[in-house]
């Protein structure tokens, strides 16, 4: 998997520095051995590649522009002999004490650089209480085999979607549904799939309706009665973000 905007230069330096240098020690060190772009080493920071260096991500971006900026370094005209010389030095940098990220910034930063979440799902962590509110009666993905009742309601982020042709030639679908517990499959058939058409788009994430199956395997699934988007209430979101 990559990182989305990182170039195939700056993974190479990575892996190159390591090699030759070691793991490595701080941010500056980073960026010395490195010399990535600003954006390259932004979004690095904000998904977790840098959190072996010790400070939280809010910090690192502070150290970052800090670094970019060049108000660190000494400046060259200063020097002994030259009147008011210490005035002409740069301020010893003092780094405020930030807010480690929320899960729901960690999880929208992975979403974004990656397409997929390192730690939390996404469905648990940014629509954990939307879901909560619309659909309280929602078992756990991972405890659809458990549940003793033949109908039952799923929610979660779709994965995979794969479309066939039924025995009669008719369109259906299977679609997997994903929360921070599993996986199930589910089978949407003709009439279904017809009814939910204008429903299907993007990933969700998805209430999903429907009837315990036994799949080849003794896998259980679902056959689809019904199917509709979770509902964010307007003005929920930030910077438009769509998760």
């Amino acid at each position: 998997s990559e990182v989305r905007g990182l170039t195939g230069r700056t993974r190479e330096q990575i892996l190159a520095a390591r090699q030759q240098d070691g793991p490595f020690r701080t941010l500056r060190d980073w960026l010395e051995r490195v010399a990535p772009r600003r954006d390259e080493a932004e979004r690095l920071i904000r998904i977790g590649a840098l959190d072996g260096l010790g400070v939280p991500r809010r910090g690192r971006l502070w150290r970052l522009s800090v670094a970019e900026s060049g108000r660190h370094r000494q400046s060259p005209v200063a020097g002994p002999g030259l009147l008011w010389a210490g005035a002409l030095l740069p301020r010893e940098v003092r780094y405020p004490k930030l807010l480690p990220f929320s899960a729901q910034e960690r999880c929208r930063e992975e979403l974004f650089a990656l397409g997929y979440t390192i730690g939390a799902h996404p469905v648990d962590v940014l629509w954990g209480s939307v879901r909560a509110e619309q659909a309280p009666q929602a078992v756990p993905c991972g405890q659809v085999h458990e549940y003793p009742g033949r109908t039952m309601q799923i929610c979660g982020w779709m994965v995979a979607w794969r479309q066939h042709r039924n025995t009669r030639g008719g369109p259906m679908a299977f679609a997997t549904i994903e929360d921070g517990t599993g996986v199930v499959e589910c089978t949407l058939f003709p009439r279904v799939l017809e009814a939910c058409e204008t429903v299907l788009q993007g990933g969700g994430p998805y209430v999903v309706c429907g009837e315990k199956q036994t799949r080849v395997g003794g896998q259980v699934g679902l056959r689809v009665t019904a199917l509709r988007k979770l509902c964010r209430r307007e003005g929920s979101t930030r910077g438009g973000n769509a998760y």
